[in-house]
């Protein structure tokens, strides 16, 4: 009895490993908001959605920016979160005390051919 246990225990162990849901791979990609602004993160290197070829801060799941002078809301800070292959969360962090803003969720832009 003792002997089926530990295989039983083990296989029930690689099975749940097995079946755990994967993280995102990287926020690399083209990301679209809910009202069609657009984002295109590369590295460390961003094109944001006023169009300003930029870098920021970037992990392989954030990335953080700061919008530039020549676009709307300049000087607050940008923070996108990857939730899942096709989801980052977008939460913009208003004037000198940062306040933040409704989390907005955005997608991978749709490839039309």
């Amino acid at each position: 009895m003792l002997k089926l246990r530990y295989p039983v225990l083990l296989a029930a162990a690689v099975l749940m490993v097995m079946t755990a849901p994967a993280h995102a791979d990287k926020i690399d990609g083209s990301w679209c908001s809910p009202q069609g602004k657009s984002m295109t993160i590369m590295g460390r290197r961003i094109t944001t959605p006023g169009g300003t070829q930029m870098q920021g801060d970037y992990t392989r799941h954030t990335f953080k920016y700061d919008i530039p002078e020549s676009e709307a809301g300049a000087g607050d800070r940008v923070w996108a979160e990857q939730l899942s292959e096709e989801a980052v969360a977008v939460t913009v962090y208003r004037g000198k005390n940062r306040e933040a803003g409704p989390r907005e969720i955005w997608t991978r832009c749709e490839v039309i051919s």
